[in-house]
């Protein structure tokens, strides 16, 4: 049943609210959410997939599977219209991002309450509370400070939210549009708006549902598949280019589809036991009530209330199915650096159903505001915000660049460095690919050089003196290797020896100088390839047969202010800082035997 105003409905004269109010307020609003995420971003490269996302958006390259080429065209469009090869300049990519996906959602809200009978004043304001929800969350306000892939995938969510209000033509054909770049900016979070998508579409009466699914359900479906074949033809022609950045290297069908269905990652889907999966559920809750505040939770639980009696039931079929989607796959998908952004959409639905709930309250208990006093209704997320900003502030935290220069800075000359670490890898490519720094280094990364054989393709490719070095071995490895992708190997322990022989050449036969990290030495140790002992040198560990000098350790822990909340990466990162400057301490004085 569409709701119609009716005249007792009318808003009370010197109530009307200028046409123009709602624009000011939103774009008013949408500047201090933007203010506050620029002065809040981080100063430099971040941690996790940061580095990488940059390279791959400088260079028009392929990031990991699924490669976000959606992303990667944008960020490349942004960087270069900026003229800025910063992080900053991704870093305030993000951050506006983050400020469209609550502006949209300020319209979706508009655009809600547009078929209610609520005073205009009331709906304004509700909308408003709901944007300062979303802005004001920490999921959110965590991701708007980095380079990340998180806040444009909300943003195109958002918006997906907004046109799924509007009823005009070819409104379906936008939203196929929408839906199919959202398949390409991340996959999982694309998926978790599919049921209620579809729910929409059987609003209408059993009469012209066939007629509609024929009709406008036909422009969605062109319009999606179009969008992501344009996607993956981007990845395929890219990777023909092979750019610095081309992860998967998805040059052949098959290779497309393991990249597109993100191949190599569903090992970790439903890995975890049940215990674990309890554990995380509730995790996951945790993050939602932190974010939103228990208040908000249960006002969501009356926004369903509302959309039943108002005859949205689909939609109430919808969200619950894509909640409920959201939840089980963070609790099944077991990986603890970014999981909390897999509930961003849950967060944006949340956010779209409090208001809902609240105006729903104040419609029972007639506490229908008609003036601007309303507005207060926003003041407690503005105000949780304010509290929030010093703890979210990133602008003093430069541990990752910190980290990546000080490992790198006792290598004065060509060396290969063997790292493990993706906090080191990721942020190195950023410096190498994008800023140009450090070209006499040959990183390699063991995790994806000992299972992936476009990896060691890549660095075949790239650098043939040096892997010429390695043969045959490295040979006979990576034969085996595509058996193993293409599961024709039998046995792994042919592969497993070629691999420990390779790892020994490595070491022992590189005529330039070579680099660990603690994370590859702990991986080398399990396959007995050591025939020195590595020294110590800062963050690194350097393979010689003989130590010329005792190196003290002198590398400086860049702390970060004492009221800032770390994240689980960043706290990794300082916890190598002290695992590294133990283990200097104690090589240089090591304890006496005991007889």
């Amino acid at each position: 049943m569409k709701l119609q105003r009716s005249v007792n409905d009318q808003e009370p004269k010197g109530q009307t609210v200028p046409k123009t109010l709602p624009i000011f307020l939103l774009l008013l609003a949408s500047v201090i959410a933007l203010i506050a995420y620029l002065l809040t971003a981080y100063p430099d490269v971040g941690h996790t997939d940061s580095g990488e996302l940059i390279a791959a958006s400088w260079t028009l390259g392929i990031a990991h599977a699924p490669g976000f080429p959606t992303y990667v065209f944008l960020g490349w469009l942004w960087m270069h219209l900026l003229s800025s090869s910063s992080a900053v300049a991704m870093n305030a990519f993000s951050a506006l991002a983050a400020t469209l996906a609550g502006t949209c959602l300020f319209l979706a809200l508009v655009q809600f309450y547009r078929r209610s009978n609520f005073p205009q004043w009331l709906a304004i304001s509700l909308a408003l509370l709901g944007t300062t929800l979303l802005w004001q969350s920490d999921l959110l306000w965590r991701w708007a400070t980095t380079a990340e892939v998180y806040t444009l995938n909300t943003l195109l969510l958002a918006l997906t939210l907004w046109l799924l209000q509007i009823r005009r033509r070819y409104t379906w054909l936008w939203i196929g549009i929408l839906w199919g770049i959202s398949l390409h900016t991340h996959l999982v979070s694309a998926l978790f708006f599919f049921p209620l998508i579809v729910s929409t579409f059987w609003k209408r009466k059993r009469r012209t549902r066939w007629q509609f699914a024929g009709g406008e359900f036909r422009y969605f479906v062109l319009a999606a598949g179009i969008m992501y074949l344009i996607g993956a033809a981007f990845l395929l022609l890219r990777a023909q280019a092979n750019p610095p950045i081309n992860w998967g290297d998805p040059a052949t069908l098959e290779r497309l589809w393991y990249h597109l269905t993100a191949k190599q990652y569903q090992v970790n889907l439903f890995q975890a036991s049940l215990q674990r999966r309890l554990e995380l559920f509730k995790e996951n809750l945790e993050l939602l009530n932190g974010a939103v505040s228990f208040i908000a939770l249960l006002l969501a639980i009356g926004g369903f209330k509302v959309l039943w009696q108002r005859q949205h039931r689909q939609w109430v079929y919808g969200i619950l199915l894509s909640i409920m989607f959201g939840l089980i796959y963070t609790a099944s998908y077991d990986i603890a650096q970014d999981r909390d952004a897999y509930l961003l959409p849950m967060l944006l639905l949340i956010c779209f159903l409090a208001p809902i709930g609240l105006g729903q309250f104040l419609e029972k208990w007639k506490v229908m505001a008609h003036k601007p006093l309303a507005f207060l209704f926003i003041l407690p997320p503005i105000v949780a915000g304010i509290f929030r900003f010093p703890t979210l502030d990133r602008s003093e935290i430069r541990l990752t660049p910190a980290f990546v220069q000080q490992s790198l800075a006792p290598i004065d000359s060509s060396a290969l460095v063997l790292t493990g670490n993706w906090q080191l890898y990721s942020p190195f490519l950023y410096f190498q690919i994008v800023q140009q720094r450090y070209p006499h280094i040959i990183m390699i990364d063991l995790p994806l050089w000992q299972n992936r054989a476009w990896y060691v393709e890549q660095i075949q490719q790239r650098y043939p003196q040096l892997t010429r070095q390695w043969e045959p071995a490295l040979s006979h490895f990576l034969r085996y290797l595509r058996q193993f992708e293409r599961d024709e190997l039998q046995s792994t322990v042919e592969i497993e020896r070629w691999y420990q022989r390779l790892l020994d050449m490595m070491l022992n036969r590189t005529t330039m100088p070579v680099f660990l990290d603690l994370s590859a030495v702990r991986h080398l140790q399990q396959y007995r390839v050591f025939r020195h002992l590595p020294i110590p040198n800062q963050l690194l560990f350097q393979y010689r047969p003989i130590p010329s000098e005792n190196i003290p350790f002198q590398t400086d822990i860049p702390l970060p202010p004492s009221n800032v909340h770390l994240d689980p990466v960043e706290e990794e990162i300082l916890q190598l800082y002290q695992a590294m400057q133990s283990i200097h301490e104690t090589f240089l004085n090591p304890r006496p035997r005991t007889e």
